[in-house]
């Protein structure tokens, strides 16, 4: 299933919650080693991919405007404070769009851009490219150095507590580089490590390999522990506020880990879990999305008879489920009321109450007039780009049909 195979991006970003639960913006730990202006810094919404939005959605799903590109965007978008979104498209760019869709800048990197970027503290940003290459650009669009690797580089970089720049290769390393571009140390796992790197409240870095293991390191790049899952790893931990781990693999489960690597409990998901799971608030929800990369999206009568998405509490008990046409591949937000929103494999944008309600669905996937130009690369893990969420409560979220949408209520 080597693929069940190599596609992860990002998919999605998430923190699941119940009603009336807090929610809190996923920071790293030194506010002076990050973009500290930054709204959505990086996959996920930080180190932790919790998944959580501070702000509230506007409750509705128009198209206030879409940035086209010349290929699939399945790279997620990040946000910085002053407006500015960063993404990847298939079309080998790495774009920066702002306004009402306006682009400021985009380069062109020597392979698709599936990784999604990371926002660094100078306003820069930094991406990997299926070129084998890891780049480093200025706010203003500039070329400012790349990092060579052997082979694609699909992970989504995460910065630590040090500011140091993590993210993984199919040539099956990890690496952990300084943002000037410099070498600090890389660890060699088994076989192509697409998952993205998420840190734990210790600092300890997470990640997983198509060899079916998850990995935890140390800041200095030290084998803690590991666990061997079913199948290939190519989804993202997810680490919540009481430092719980929350994983998935391509063996059809989600697990639950302790801090020093046990396993308490696995949830069924009857699908492949490539997305990263969204933790919410202390004793909160886990949402969690599933795909069936190698089954048709439905049955006849449109609405596939497995969940693609789940609810769950921390002793993993499930509280609902959803059976949609697709599957989802990408990774959900969660909203400061508790909303959960997330895209599928169809480029289907969905919404979703706490308490499992279907609130709207909204096709992304080109139209009668523009139909879409391109197929989504079915032999990658992951279709589906993970929405971010402005302070206003606008969703962007990348589209199989090449644009970059921003959604929701026009005025």
């Amino acid at each position: 299933m080597h693929h069940i195979t190599v596609f992860i991006i990002m998919v999605l970003t998430i923190t699941g919650m119940v009603a009336g639960a807090g929610c809190s913006k996923d920071k790293t730990a030194s506010t002076s080693l990050t973009a500290v202006e930054a709204i959505w810094p990086s996959f996920m919404g930080g180190p932790h991919h919790r998944g959580n939005s501070e702000f509230k959605g506007q409750g509705a799903c128009d198209i206030k405007w879409r940035y086209q590109t010349g290929g699939p965007v399945v790279s997620s978008p990040v946000l910085a404070g002053s407006g500015k979104v960063y993404f990847g498209s298939n079309d080998y760019n790495i774009y920066a769009v702002a306004g009402q869709g306006e682009v400021i800048w985009k380069y062109k990197t020597g392979g698709e851009v599936i990784s999604t970027p990371c926002i660094l503290p100078d306003g820069g940003c930094a991406v990997g490219s299926a070129d084998g290459n890891f780049y480093f650009m200025s706010k203003d669009g500039e070329f400012k150095f790349k990092f060579g690797t052997e082979d694609a580089v699909f992970s989504s970089p995460t910065l630590d507590k040090k500011g140091r720049v993590l993210f993984g290769s199919n040539d099956g390393t990890l690496y952990c580089i300084s943002q000037d571009g410099k070498l600090i140390w890389k660890y060699k796992a088994g076989d192509s490590v697409i998952s993205s790197p998420a840190i734990t409240g210790e600092g300890n870095i997470l990640f997983g390999a198509e060899d079916y293991y998850f990995y935890c390191l140390s800041p200095e790049g030290s084998l803690l522990w590991k666990v061997k899952t079913g199948l290939e790893v190519s989804g993202s931990a997810s680490v919540s506020p009481e430092n719980d781990i929350y994983w998935g693999s391509c063996d059809c489960q989600l697990y639950r880990i302790s801090p020093e690597g046990a396993v308490t409990w696995k949830a069924p998901a009857y699908n492949v879990v490539v997305g990263t799971p969204a933790t919410t608030a202390a004793g909160g929800t886990i949402y969690y999305p599933a795909s069936w990369l190698d089954r048709p999206a439905a049955s006849g009568s449109g609405v596939n008879s497995f969940p693609v998405l789940f609810a769950v509490n921390r002793h993993g008990t499930v509280l609902w489920s959803f059976k949609g046409r697709a599957g989802m591949s990408g990774s959900p937000l969660v909203d400061g009321q508790g909303n959960i929103y997330i895209m599928d494999d169809e480029s289907v944008l969905h919404s979703f109450s706490s308490e499992g309600k279907q609130l709207w669905q909204k096709n992304l996937w080109g139209d009668k007039k523009t139909p879409p130009k391109f197929e989504v690369d079915t032999s990658l893990d992951i279709r589906a780009s993970s929405p971010a969420m402005g302070r206003d409560g606008t969703i962007y979220v990348g589209s199989g049909d090449g644009c970059l949408y921003a959604i929701g209520r026009l005025r």
